[in-house]
């Protein structure tokens, strides 16, 4: 017997999920991979956050500016308005030359109304408050909005603040899963999940994944996504499992070969 809560939620349209925008083809996070995305025609947009100096959600990935920038500078220890000056575009190519990193409200801005956001909480619980005042000063409802974290506590706190927004705990395997442990940590999980009172997990890709521990998260009152998937056999099978999201480089490319609209 399915959970009382999921049957709502089991209802909702499978979605493909652009990986910090459309990464694959433009530098990730920035308003240019963004965009793209949505001309890819994704369905869902995913996003990191992190709080700065100011106390404002730049929306990156990595602590600091490094991978992205060519330049170190860790994000809490500087205001927005100084990691925007950074060229978060060109070690993709110069055609992506001075693309920023963008605020969480100038991404927000960017979501149709029919798509939604998934946006991950990197930097710890006081990015809770900030991201609330975001959310309400938006134009989004809530069911365009997902947020996730890997640390479960964190989780638990924003489902506590956002109780009707789709909350998920992001689970990655270190170290990674074998057919001897794979059936221990994935009960692990999904007990975890349902003790916590999340809306969901959503865990690394990997082969053990199959219809019967879909199955298993769905009939526990759990949605279940994965990430990061950029090969359409995978993918179709992934759908025919009854799998609620994945989340993809290559957005366009992915709906094209499993002939989604």
């Amino acid at each position: 017997m399915i959970h009382p809560f999921t049957e709502k939620m089991l209802a909702k349209k499978f979605r493909i999920i652009a990986h910090r925008g459309a990464s694959a083809d433009a530098p990730e996070n920035t308003k240019a991979a963004i965009k793209l995305a949505w001309q890819q025609n994704t369905d869902a947009l995913e996003i990191d956050v992190h709080k700065t100096l100011d106390n404002k959600l730049a929306v990156i990935h990595d602590e600091d500016t490094l991978r992205t920038t060519g330049i170190k500078k860790v994000i809490k220890k500087h205001t927005l308005e100084e990691l925007q000056l950074l060229d978060a575009g060109s070690w993709k190519g110069m055609k992506w030359k001075n693309e920023h990193i963008p605020s969480i409200e100038e991404v927000l801005q960017t979501v149709p109304p029919d798509k939604d956001i998934c946006i991950e909480i990197k930097g710890g619980p006081e990015c809770l408050p900030l991201l609330k005042q975001a959310l309400q000063k938006s134009s989004l409802n809530r069911a365009q909005i997902t947020l996730m974290d890997f640390d479960l506590q964190v989780v638990i706190q924003a489902k506590k603040m956002f109780p009707k927004i789709e909350v998920l705990w992001l689970y990655e395997f270190i170290p990674p899963l074998t057919k001897e442990n794979q059936q221990i940590i994935f009960k692990e999980i999904i007990e975890r999940a349902v003790r916590a009172q999340v809306d969901g997990i959503n865990i690394e890709e990997n082969p053990f994944i199959d219809g019967q521990l879909i199955e298993d998260a769905h009939n526990c009152g759990l949605l279940f996504y994965t990430w990061t998937v950029n090969d359409p056999e995978r993918a179709q099978f992934l759908i025919n499992a009854k799998i609620n999201g994945i989340t993809t480089d290559k957005p366009r490319w992915l709906k094209e070969h499993l002939h989604l609209k």
